[in-house]
């Protein structure tokens, strides 16, 4: 080899090692995302805030975030892929004026670009908002009345936790309503492109079902046929709350190829089971609980088949139980291209911590990643959400700072 070429070929060794850091292993927070893995902000300070839901703008490869804090109203946050937030965006972050305080609760992200944001209002809960953002951060002019749908649900609280984009382009919104403390009752809202309450779903739009003597919402899912699977936890008298799974067809009615009638109920635990994440597991369904115990509380997970049965292909029983530390409460989960199965929690290293499990297609503990299964923030957090963004798990809740609590996302190496 020449000298220069020599020459040239050992500076790009140099420049690659530079590049690629030599130490990441799985489990280590991604430093190529704001340097270090983890990006905080707050809308106000001091305030107390946290993220609310989480979606991928398929348009731009940004990370949407739901903003949850008083006072706001309809609040999303855009950050890119290397970390900070895309001010092309509002500026990063964007609500709408006026003096009304809407929490925001679940996001989502079109196709085109546009973005999702339901929520409620603080006085009078039972009204569930839509907003739709364009991609600069303006309200859609062209959804709803000036970017805002709205729609009246049962009580007088509602709480919404998904927001899907269906292949019509129709929109779901899933949540639960009533009184916030008994006889709460699921519901689905299905709104057309522009903003009205789409009358093909259910008859006027609008789906809601009772389940025993009370039903509080965890999670859903919608599939390739835009069937929505959603999860939750019922009980009937004092008995201890019961795993419900309720699946709807497309044109909002009880799938009864589901389990007989639409509804599979089970008790695991010797407590309360509850529900708080759905997936997409092949043509079925993952579920991940908090059992409750006479002791703390421990992760749950189980595999249905699409026609509502414990499917024994996952884990040779369908059910996998994890104990790691006094109180385990899985609050969200997704799984990989591979299989692999992510679970967003808060453990306690002297503070509490998210943090991010990661399970083999089978169930058990992943345990190189991270070493011991798991990988946490190393700053006092918590975990509320966990979705694939860049290939990697990627964590979102609230950094408790000593002065208040700021949105937090934190990105591992898968």
């Amino acid at each position: 080899m020449k000298p220069k070429a020599a020459f040239l070929a050992l500076v790009s060794v140099a420049l690659l090692s530079l590049a690629v850091p030599a130490h990441a292993a799985s489990g280590d927070l991604d430093t190529g995302f704001d340097g270090d893995g983890i990006f905080t902000w707050g809308l106000a300070n001091p305030a107390e805030e946290g993220a609310s839901g989480v979606a991928v703008d398929p348009s731009t490869g940004d990370l949407v975030v739901g903003n949850y804090n008083y006072p706001s109203n309809l609040a999303v946050t855009l950050i890119k892929p290397f970390g900070g937030v895309d001010t092309a965006f509002g500026g990063g972050t964007v609500q709408f004026g006026g003096a009304a305080t809407r929490p925001t609760n679940a996001v989502g992200a079109q196709p085109d670009g546009k973005i999702l944001v339901a929520g409620n209002a603080g006085t009078s809960g039972q009204h569930v908002f839509l907003a739709r953002y364009r991609a600069n951060g303006n309200p859609d002019g062209s959804f709803g009345e000036n970017g805002l749908a709205k729609a009246t649900v049962c009580g007088d609280t509602a709480y919404e936790t998904n927001v899907f984009v269906r292949s019509d382009g129709s929109i779901a919104v899933v949540g639960d309503c009533g009184n916030g403390s008994n006889h709460d009752r699921l519901f689905v809202l299905v709104f057309r492109p522009g903003g009205g309450l789409d009358g093909s779903f259910s008859g006027d739009g609008m789906y809601q079902l009772g389940v025993g003597d009370d039903f509080w919402l965890g999670d859903a899912t919608l599939d390739d046929h835009d069937r929505l699977t959603i999860v939750g936890r019922s009980h009937v008298g004092s008995g201890d709350e019961r795993a419900t799974v309720i699946r709807l067809t497309a044109g909002g009615t009880l799938d009864r190829s589901f389990s007989g009638d639409g509804k599979a109920i089970f008790d695991f635990a010797s407590g309360d089971d509850i529900p708080r994440a759905v997936v997409g597991r092949g043509t079925g369904t993952l579920i991940a609980e908090q059992a409750v115990g006479a002791s703390g509380s421990d992760f749950f997970l189980f595999a249905l088949t699409a026609k509502g049965k414990i499917s024994t292909s996952f884990s040779g029983n369908g059910k996998v139980l994890i104990d790691l530390q006094s109180n385990d409460d899985p609050r969200d989960a997704v799984i990989d291209g591979h299989g692999n199965i992510y679970i967003a929690a808060t453990f306690t290293f002297g503070t509490a911590e998210a943090t991010v499990l990661r399970l083999q297609p089978n169930g058990a503990l992943d345990l190189p990643f991270g070493g011991s299964g798991y990988a946490h923030t190393g700053i006092s957090s918590s975990g509320q959400f966990v979705t694939m963004w860049k290939a990697k798990p990627t964590v979102v809740g609230y950094a408790n700072f000593s002065t208040d609590l700021d949105d937090l996302v934190a990105r591992f190496q898968a």
